[in-house]
């Protein structure tokens, strides 16, 4: 089962997992929604970071020592927030919507969305 991590522990807990290995796990494009596993090596424990609302994606499908922030920028014109997912040492920017962060079991699933958020 995954666990949901509050936005405010976000960067803690992206701190945490900082030079694990990033690997972009899945991507579903009805959903338009994007999966990040960052992994270690012998852990039964992973972070899926899920961005919502993906817009642009610039650079590796995977890479080692992983350091992702979050970025948010100011409302557009519209009132319209967007989030970037940034690694600059890897090249990595992932623009979207929002960004939500799961604690779970480091094992690969059968069909990757199918149920993955635990909706119905």
């Amino acid at each position: 089962m995954k666990k949901y991590i509050d936005t405010r522990e976000q960067e803690s807990v992206l701190a945490e997992w900082r030079e694990a290995r990033a690997k972009i796990w899945m991507f579903h494009v009805t959903h338009n929604r994007m999966a990040i596993n960052l992994c270690r090596k012998d852990e039964q424990e992973a972070i899926y970071i899920v961005a919502v609302g993906c817009e642009r994606l610039s650079g590796p499908f995977h890479w080692d020592q992983a350091n992702i922030t979050i970025e948010t920028n100011s409302p557009n014109q519209w009132g319209e927030v967007r989030r970037r997912l940034v690694d600059t040492q890897a090249g990595f920017e992932l623009l979207c919507s929002d960004v939500v962060i799961f604690r779970g079991p480091a094992s690969v699933p059968n069909d990757p969305f199918d149920n993955f958020l635990g909706e119905q």
